[in-house]
């Protein structure tokens, strides 16, 4: 069964919820899990989190990051599985405008009120909104690739 690996991506990205970061800081790799948005274009991946967690402090100093995102595994499903692996850069997102737009998506996947919104963009949450910006994305998904299991791309492409 054939695919267009870049189609896949953008369904699997709007399937994702939870996304696995990877930072770097002296030499020393750390992974957390984080709850993302993509946005519409499908072109970078938004989450929130505190600016004195690892992963953040650590994106500060080194903004090349790598992501895992799981999108399903059937144990025992003749091959039902698939995830996204990516490679970009992320950073702290300061710009206003973009900022409400994100805050907006991450309301409407999670279910979040008005009130969250206005709490946030008035500085009363101690969560900040992060970017990542993949630079090549890996689908890895043998039912449609069965002879390799994945296909990547460079974003932008």
């Amino acid at each position: 069964m054939s695919a267009d690996v870049k189609e896949l991506a953008v369904e699997y990205l709007q399937k994702g919820r939870m996304m696995q970061l990877a930072t770097m800081n002296e030499g020393q790799p750390w992974i957390c899990t984080v709850y993302f948005v993509p946005d519409e274009s499908q072109q970078h991946l938004y989450w929130i989190s505190v600016p004195t967690a690892r992963h953040s402090q650590e994106l500060e100093a080194n903004g090349r990051v790598a992501a895992a995102v799981p999108i399903k595994y059937l144990p025992h499903s003749n091959g039902e599985r698939a995830a996204l692996q990516i490679e970009g850069d992320a950073a702290r997102v300061k710009d206003i405008d973009e900022t409400k737009r994100a805050i907006q998506l991450y309301m409407g996947r999670y279910r979040k009120g008005q009130t969250f919104m206005d709490d946030f963009l008035a500085g009363k949450l101690p969560m900040k909104l992060y970017k990542l910006t993949p630079r090549s994305i890996k689908v890895f998904d043998p039912q449609h690739f069965p002879d390799t299991m994945y296909q990547e791309f460079t974003v932008n492409d």
